[in-house]
């Protein structure tokens, strides 16, 4: 049995197929600004699905990566579990900022090689189809294993307030958020899986 960190096909939500090839979509190095769009031809998909693949890849070993860094840095700082101290929101900004500046960066390193060359596309698409061509790519297996996953680790981080019942730190409760807005995400993707499978 294979154990994979990211599963197969949730690259394929950054591509759309258009006459002649595909729109490719990657988000723009700086941080607020607009998404890209790319005229992708058949023969480049696969290799630049590679990458976007390597890409996610490195970005789930950085989330892990920073779980112990975390837990780490709130005993050593116990000021970053209460919600009224200035020093916690200014670490949760921080951290955040910092999280989403190295991310960005590494998927930027990652596909400029491939990407500087390529012509812009006319036409861009919306998220809502980026998460039904990835609900397409992915099996129902795979997407109930993610919508699991990600109930786990927001019903476990939710428990983990029990451990500082008279203050809400500031990190589970970003953690509560993010891994809740996840499995509703995943179970979106298999609701329209399913039903597509059904048809």
């Amino acid at each position: 049995m294979t154990i994979r960190l990211t599963p197969i096909g949730v690259e394929e939500a950054q591509f759309k197929s258009v006459p002649g090839g595909w729109t490719f979509t990657t988000k723009s190095p700086w941080i607020f600004g607009p998404r890209r769009f790319y005229l992708v031809s058949e023969a480049q998909k696969p290799v630049i699905a590679a990458r976007v693949r390597g890409a996610i890849y490195l970005r789930t070993i950085v989330s892990i990566a920073t779980v112990p860094f975390l837990i780490v840095a709130n005993l050593a700082f116990p000021s970053l579990q209460d919600s009224h101290s200035a020093v916690a929101w200014l670490g949760l900004i921080g951290f955040v900022a910092l999280f989403v500046g190295i991310t960005n960066a590494c998927e930027h390193l990652i596909l400029r090689p491939l990407l500087r060359n390529l012509p812009r596309a006319p036409t861009n698409f919306t998220l809502a189809e980026m998460l039904r061509r990835q609900s397409e790519a992915m099996s129902i297996p795979a997407l109930s294993a993610m919508t699991l996953l990600c109930a786990v680790a927001a019903a476990m981080s939710f428990g983990l307030w029990w451990l500082v019942p008279s203050k809400i730190d500031l990190f589970v409760a970003l953690g509560v958020v993010l891994c809740a807005a996840s499995a509703m995400v995943f179970f979106a993707m298999l609701a329209l899986k399913i039903r597509a499978t059904a048809e």
